[in-house]
């Protein structure tokens, strides 16, 4: 594809006759344009898709909305299962499984406490999520197992000269930035 700057009266007739019912990466391959140019000109000059070309597009469109039941795996590496349908945070429509085979074996859990797998047990394989795996801590605890206070006072030293050290390199780099 070829940069150019600026529009011919041609160009524009094409994209004002193809826009409404033909594809952006279409006109852009007849034009020998990047696809982002035939968006930026036909909102320019107030062009829109038809509404039988966007019709046609959403019968194509897979729907995304995940069955009841399902599972997924969240950023943390948990297996959720899709709960309900209902409106909002995500949180509202998935569970952890782990969560959810706590409660029905032990209620719900009290506040300042949380729930994890013990150490070196976990799994996002719905077969191994089982009790035995599971176990409901304090707060405090979890903070304290995994504070570097639980580290030999050398390897501590070394730690936290290398968040100083880390602190000063990125002050130095936002100073050297504003300037």
């Amino acid at each position: 594809m070829t940069q150019r700057v600026f529009w011919t009266d041609a160009e524009v007739e094409i994209l004002r006759l193809a826009y409404a019912d033909h594809s952006n990466d279409d006109i852009a391959r007849v034009l020998d344009i990047p696809r982002s140019r035939v968006l930026t000109k036909a909102k320019s000059i107030g062009l829109r898709k038809s509404e039988t070309y966007l019709a046609a597009l959403r019968g194509n469109w897979p729907n995304r909305t995940a069955a009841y039941g399902s599972y997924r795996i969240d950023h943390y590496g948990f297996l959720q299962r899709k709960i309900s349908y209902e409106k909002g945070h995500q949180s509202r429509r998935w569970r952890s499984v782990h969560l959810m085979v706590w409660i029905e074996a032990n209620g719900p859990i009290l506040p300042d406490y949380i729930l994890v797998f013990k150490p070196g047990m976990h799994t996002n394989v719905l077969e191994e999520i089982t009790l035995d795996r599971l176990e409901c801590i304090t707060k405090k605890e979890q903070l304290s197992r995994y504070t570097c206070n639980n580290y030999p006072p050398e390897l501590r030293t070394i730690i936290r000269l290398r968040g100083e050290l880390t602190k000063q390199i990125n002050r130095r780099t936002k100073d050297g930035e504003e300037h």
